[in-house]
Parts: structure tokens; sequence; C-alpha cells
């Protein structure tokens, strides 16, 4: 029985990207978009694009060699909502023909698979492209690799035009502006015609993932803190988090926060009963 459900839905999925095949001939070049497997932001952006326009169309290359059919078909089903060519492709047999469109998106949750997924048609592009070049969105998140991300892009910058996303980057920036730390917290001003901080500010990150990571970062490389009797007022910053390496990873990525910052990384997971009794212990 599983042998015949998986076999129906290869046919299914062979049969639709072969209609899809015949669709996408008579798309311009200069009119699709295309998104390398499906997230939820990539359906919501081209929900917007195929709303906002009555001209551009957009298409999702799926990489079926890594989907079970249960993955498959929730897929489709986040694709069928939205009027879009799509197509099954396996990451090992990409062509020329997968380069048709204009704009490109690579937004899975790696980094470093998007920018391989890339990078694979970048190999195809001719090394002097006629007419507009092509444009790459690709999603990193903070991590001690990242600035290979942005070499690679600097290195293809003659055959396509890449734009970095960095999504907590964007979070971050917004949370940032929405609620300034720096100028909201009891105590602490910011002096514009100085750029000095005044006052001292204590943080605490519960977890930290890719949007913490860009909240203390920003924090410790972006604020200057006014100097009181020969020193610094202190940065405080304490980050509950169960991963063993986020003290590490972050210090190689930001040396600055542990020369001139007291940052304090505290395994644990906040969801165990040890996570209360350390908020009971020292948030009193």
């Amino acid at each position: 029985i599983l042998i015949l459900y998986m076999g129906g839905w290869a046919f299914a999925l062979w049969g639709r990207s072969s209609l899809n095949n015949l669709r996408r001939r008579g798309i311009l070049d200069r009119h699709l978009h295309v998104f390398w497997g499906v997230t939820e932001q990539g359906a919501v952006l081209a929900r917007d694009i195929v709303r906002r326009s009555a001209i551009l169309q957009v298409e999702f290359n799926i990489p079926l060699a890594k989907f079970d059919a249960e993955e498959a078909e929730e897929d489709v089903r986040k694709i069928e909502k939205i009027d879009c060519v799509w197509l099954g492709v396996d990451y090992g047999r990409i062509s020329r023909s997968n380069l048709k469109g204009c704009v490109h998106y690579f937004l899975s949750d790696s980094g470093r698979e998007n920018v391989r997924l890339a990078n694979e048609l970048v190999k195809l592009l001719p090394s002097s492209p006629r007419g507009e070049k092509k444009t790459f969105h690709v999603r990193i998140e903070p991590s001690a690799d990242e600035q290979s991300f942005y070499d690679w892009a600097d290195a293809v910058k003659d055959k396509v035009d890449v734009v970095i996303v960095r999504e907590s980057e964007m979070v971050s920036r917004q949370l940032m502006t929405n609620y300034p730390i720096l100028t909201q917290c009891p105590g602490v001003s910011f002096n514009s015609e100085t750029a000095l901080t005044n006052g001292g500010v204590r943080l605490l990150l519960i977890g930290f993932g890719a949007t913490g990571w860009d909240v203390l970062e920003r924090l410790v490389t972006e604020s200057r803190f006014s100097v009181a009797g020969g020193r610094e007022l202190p940065f405080e910053a304490v980050v509950l988090d169960k991963s063993e390496s986020a003290e590490r990873e972050f210090a190689e990525y930001c040396p600055e926060a542990g020369a001139a910052y007291h940052v304090t990384f505290v395994k644990m997971d906040v969801f165990s009963p040890e996570f209360l009794s350390w908020i009971t212990a020292n948030m009193g």
C-alpha cells in the first residue's frame, strides 16, 4: 500500500510538472519570480506578488529529492492557494532551464543550503550576462561563518545581483525602533550630540535564537556608554539558552562583546523547572 501511495504521488507530481512546463513557456523571463523550496515566508510573498501585479507570475521549484510524500502534499496545498506555476526539481539535476525568471528567492531556514543552491545556478550563468542581471534573494541567519556568505555574494556580483536577506535583522531593527531600550529604560538616556549613552543597561535574553542574537549584537556594537569615574558604566547581559555552543559562537562572531561588556551565558532549558528557580533567585 505504501509503495502504491508513493508511486501515485510521484505520478501526480510528474503530471502536474509536465503541464506547468507547458504553461511556463508562455511567460516572459522578466515577468517570472522563482521560489526555491516552499516556506511560509515565500508563500506569503508569492501571494502578495500575484495580488499586486496582473503581469508578474511566480513559480515554485520543489526539491523533491529532499521531501517525503506527506511533506510534498503539505507543500502542494500551500502552493495551490496561489495562482502560480510550480515544478518538481531534483537538487542534483539543476539545468539551464531552471534559470528562467528574473528574480529568484532562496528562503529556507538553512543559510548554508540557500547559498549552495544559489551558487549552483550561478555556475550555469554566462560570464557576461546579456541585458539585465538576475536578482537572487538569499536568506541567511547570523553565524560564525556569516562573512563567507557576503564574500560569496561579492565574488558573483558580475553575474548576478545578490540581496542578502537576514530576517532576524529586520525583526530586531523593528523591535529596537518600536521599543528603544536605550531611551526607555529607567535611568538610561541617549545624548544625540555626543552619541553617548548615559546610565547602565541590564538585559536578560530568554532563549538565544537569531533575533536575540541580532538584538544583543546591535546593543553591543551600536551603543557607546559614557565614562564615569574613569571607566565605562557597565552593560550587563545574561543569556539563557540550552545551546552548549552559543557563547563560543557569539564570541567568535562578535569579539567586542567580551572585550568591552559583561555578557554571561547560562546553559539552561527555559521550559525546565530549573528556569523558574533561576528567575526567582535572580530577578527578585
